[in-house]
């Protein structure tokens, strides 16, 4: 049996989610659903027959039934209150917040007024949350719709653009955008509506704002959309980097005027900082470089390598020289390589780590680098002849000379038969210049082994006692000659130390030669000490010689130097003495010092280590 239409209308009436009110043109309820007995806390038998402003908050009373008349008069289906906040109040005297749409029913009786009435408080609780988070967000928040007109504005946005909220509202977005970018801005819009993902707003692209005193400031946009019941809302979270684009204008600054080429790769290894030195080391324009692959700028057999190396470094990122201790290389545009230093330092950006190399064409060091090593084995090959040499001649000249020594030693002693005063006088000087000549032939031989490494050390444990009695013995008559006091103070024990006996004997042989050679009157003194504890023994040799002027000190451990004072005597030597002794001294372990007065005397001491 088909339904009455009457019984259908009640039906849908009382199936409708929203509480729905129907009042006649002078305000009486004439229709109520169960939903509306649900919102109201009224049986419909209380709430028929009686005036709507009992459903209506005591504040708003006065006011309705003027709206209620303005209705009458256009009728036309639409939500009630447009922009104003609209109330019910239930039964037990409580209020909740309203969303009201009305429309027009002709009756037999005349218009009835349907009011569908729906409590809005989660809504607005849930709204109250959201201001709330739009409040406390750092950044300026504008919310436009669909057709670029502003719908929301939180307190940041007020702040940065020196707009009150009131005037913001409802004005076209461009209000806020320089015209220079007006219609970039309105092609991010459109684009990003198609597409409601939360994303950066131009990404790679200078954005900027205006203020209402007419100043632009560059911008950090983001956009995300909002779903509400009047379409959907991009909300625009705005950024003044105002301060960060002077810190990077200052930094573009300090990498042009960076005397080394730098290339800024991200953690995908992509080029995304170059500075003009780069520019000019690769042969690359800029914008040729940004974006590509930094294997783009590394010869390919270094590109796996490179590649360790960056990732190794962005795991540590601590500032360091690339590759320390390998040969490193860079590729220019031509396709020509050249050899590089490369450091490196980690940069921290809101796109993630960003990974800095500082480049320097190190070709032109290579080159003086390699021409030194030549060089260098130019020079050592001539060390090595002139070492040869002297070895060699040193041998041939010490063989002659000995038989020349050997047989005027024969004549001195009158064995071959009587000599005159004269040839005495004159085979004497003959044994002292052979003597003097052996000295130094003895010298250079020490000398280029001392040079070629070629001295043969026997460490064993020595008697410094031994060593000291057995060269002053051998030294005596040469002081007793000149008229020297000569003293050798011994202490009262054994002295053992780790040496070598002949390297050790040379040193003493030189000092105490020298001593003697160069003190006219006065005496030569030579010591044997230990230290309180039993180690470190010093062998000193004194004498009351010219000494040694402050000017002199740097130089007399120098080979061929002699001070100025006893060259300008006329005294014999070559000059290697104390180079030597300084030189064997080093290689046993020990350590020859001088303290000396000008005019006074001079202690050269000889410092051991310490005894085994």
């Amino acid at each position: 049996m088909a339904m009455r239409p009457d019984q259908l209308a009640s039906g849908l009436l009382e199936a409708a989610p929203d509480a729905i009110v129907g009042v006649s043109a002078d305000g009486v309820i004439v229709i109520v659903n169960a939903q509306a007995e649900r919102l109201f806390g009224y049986p419909r038998n209380e709430l028929l027959g009686e005036r709507l402003e009992m459903l209506v908050p005591e504040s708003a009373r006065e006011i309705h039934p003027h709206h209620r008349l303005g209705y009458v008069a256009d009728p036309s289906p639409r939500p009630m209150g447009g922009g104003m906040e609209l109330s019910g109040r239930r039964r037990d005297g409580t209020d909740f917040p309203a969303e009201i749409s009305l429309s027009a029913i002709e009756t037999g009786e005349g218009i009835v007024i349907s009011a569908a009435v729906r409590d809005v408080t989660d809504r607005k609780r849930a709204e109250e949350k959201f201001r709330g988070v739009l409040e406390a967000a750092t950044d300026a928040i504008v919310g436009v719709n669909a057709h670029g007109v502003i719908v929301l504005v939180n307190a940041q946005a007020e702040r940065l653009f020196g707009y009150p909220r009131d005037e913001l509202l409802d004005q076209r977005l461009e209000t806020l955008v320089p015209e220079s970018a007006q219609l970039r801005q309105q092609d991010y819009r459109d684009g990003y509506v198609a597409d409601e993902k939360p994303q950066p707003m131009g990404a790679g692209m200078e954005l900027s704002g205006r203020r209402r005193d007419g100043t632009d400031f560059p911008a950090e946009i983001s956009m995300s959309a909002i779903q509400t019941e009047d379409g959907i809302v991009v909300a625009a979270a705005i950024r003044d980097v105002s301060e960060r684009s002077r810190a990077e204008e200052k930094l573009r600054g300090v990498l042009e005027a960076a005397t080394d080429a730098i290339v800024g790769v991200n953690a995908a290894g992509v080029i995304v900082l170059v500075n003009a030195q780069a520019e000019r080391l690769f042969g690359y324009p800029r914008d040729e470089l940004l974006d590509q692959r930094l294997e783009t700028l590394v010869p390919e057999s270094a590109l796996l390598r490179q590649q360790d190396y960056r990732d190794g470094y962005v795991a540590g990122e601590r500032p360091q020289p690339m590759g320390a201790g390998m040969e490193l290389a860079g590729r220019r545009r031509d396709g020509t390589d050249f050899p590089a230093e490369i450091s490196m330092s980690a940069i921290q950006t809101e796109e993630g780590i960003v990974v800095a190399a500082a480049i320097r064409d190190v070709s032109e060091r290579k080159n003086i680098e390699q021409q030194l090593r030549e060089k260098n084995a130019e020079l050592e090959k001539v060390a090595r002849a002139k070492d040869t040499f002297l070895a060699s001649m040193s041998h041939e000249l010490r063989t002659p000379l000995n038989a020349i020594l050997g047989f005027t030693g024969t004549l001195l002693m009158q064995l071959p038969g009587p000599l005159n005063v004269e040839q005495m006088r004159q085979l004497r000087t003959v044994e002292h210049s052979g003597k003097h000549l052996l000295a130094i032939i003895n010298d250079l031989l020490d000398l280029a082994k001392i040079e070629s490494g070629a001295v043969e050390l026997v460490l064993e444990r020595v008697d410094c006692t031994d060593v000291v009695e057995s060269v002053t013995s051998s030294l005596r008559p040469l002081a007793i000659d000149k008229g020297l006091e000569f003293k050798v103070s011994l202490p009262d024990r054994f002295v053992f130390v780790q040496s070598d006996t002949r390297a050790l004997g040379q040193i003493l042989i030189n000092l105490v030669s020298n001593a003697i050679k160069f003190t006219d009157a006065g005496y030569v003194h030579v010591s044997l000490d230990v230290g309180p504890d039993g180690d470190a023994p010093t062998i000193a040799v004194s004498d009351s010689g010219p000494g040694i002027a402050a000017d002199q000190m740097d130089r007399i451990f120098n080979a061929f130097e002699r001070a100025g004072v006893v060259a300008a005597r006329g005294k014999e030597g070559t000059g290697l003495g104390l180079y030597i002794s300084h030189k064997l001294a080093e290689l046993v372990g020990a350590e020859v010092t001088v303290d000396t007065s000008f005019g006074v005397g001079s202690t050269f001491s000889v410092v051991l280590s310490s005894a085994p």
